[in-house]
């Protein structure tokens, strides 16, 4: 069965007709609606005071809600809108569980309490005559290893979203003390974000083993392809290397500089850049120290052009 876009799979209606009183009971085992809108198991039972909706999953793009159950009362015209889910599943990832309050009419709704695992969204939504957002998401301590795969620790978010169904932008900011990104330590991270009809951009500072650290990164949320500007001044290199490499037992007194620029998408990613160090010297190796047995090996400094190939950063001829 397929009316107006939506394809239902496995339906069956029934209900009581009592003038003026409709009561109605609708279930579908698969429903699609819309591009990227599914729903399995969909129970909707109606009547003209409220509506129950119970579904095993309803999926909205790459936002999965598991067990969702969904009660809507109307009261002469006045919406009151609850909902539950044991887990959000944001592509893959399980965020946790999801609670929502919503009140107000068919043309304007407020989000009185919306919580997806420990992220809360505030805020009103105008429907009609043309809709209007002003919305408000903030965190406190999220566990980012829920949602990315190799950065790990927990994170501050502030943002609000504003907008028309023409055009809407957004402003807030990531913040954190301590992460963990490939087992390398970064601390002291300030992301601001500003977001614009599926762009966003940050320009971002934080700390990388003593060395200062800012980032250009934007994103096109359509595309998935993104761009990073890295570059970090004042980097300890013996500090990197000791949590890079295991049972590394040499010492390198030096300080190095990195550059990277950054391009890719959902899939892959590649880019350029450059690794320089000033004067130092490397010590703490046995074979080393059977060799010299003074202030180990001295050099003057170090130069090395960067490339990076399917995530894997490699060192170009014609380093020195």
């Amino acid at each position: 069965l397929e009316f107006r876009r939506v394809l239902f799979r496995s339906a069956r209606i029934q209900g009581t007709l009592n003038d003026p009183e409709l009561n109605l009971l609708f279930y579908s085992q698969n429903l699609q609606a819309l591009d990227g809108i599914t729903a399995r198991n969909i129970e909707l039972i109606y009547n003209e005071h409220d509506t129950s909706i119970n579904a095993k999953n309803l999926t909205l793009g790459g936002l999965t809600l598991s067990k969702i159950a969904a009660k809507i009362e109307n009261d002469n015209g006045q919406i009151n809108l609850s909902a539950n889910s044991p887990a959000v599943i944001l592509e893959g990832f399980n965020i946790g569980g999801f609670n929502a309050k919503i009140s107000g009419t068919t043309e304007n709704l407020n989000l009185d309490s919306v919580k997806a695992g420990e992220i809360n969204l505030s805020g009103n939504m105008q429907v009609y005559p043309a809709i209007k957002l002003n919305l408000a998401l903030n965190s406190k301590n999220f566990r980012l290893e829920r949602v990315f795969k190799n950065l790990s620790g927990g994170a501050d978010l502030d943002f609000t979203l504003n907008g028309t169904e023409k055009k809407i932008t957004g402003k807030g900011a990531i913040t954190a003390n301590n992460l963990n990104f490939h087992g390398l330590k970064l601390t002291d991270i300030n992301l601001p974000l500003n977001y614009s009809n599926g762009n966003l951009e940050s320009n971002g500072t934080f700390k990388f083993y003593d060395g200062s650290a800012k980032n250009l990164f934007n994103l096109d949320f359509d595309t998935k392809k993104f761009t990073s500007n890295l570059e970090i001044s004042g980097l300890n290199i013996n500090k990197l290397i000791h949590d890079s490499i295991k049972n590394f037992t040499g010492q390198i007194s030096s300080m190095g500089n990195l550059s990277l620029k950054i391009n890719g998408d959902d899939k892959t990613c590649s880019g350029t850049g450059n690794f320089s160090a000033n004067s130092g010297n490397i010590t703490g190796f046995e074979w080393l120290d059977s060799i010299n047995k003074s202030d180990g090996i001295k050099f003057s400094g170090i130069h090395a052009p960067l490339l990076l190939q399917s995530g894997k950063l490699i060192i170009k001829s014609g380093s020195s």
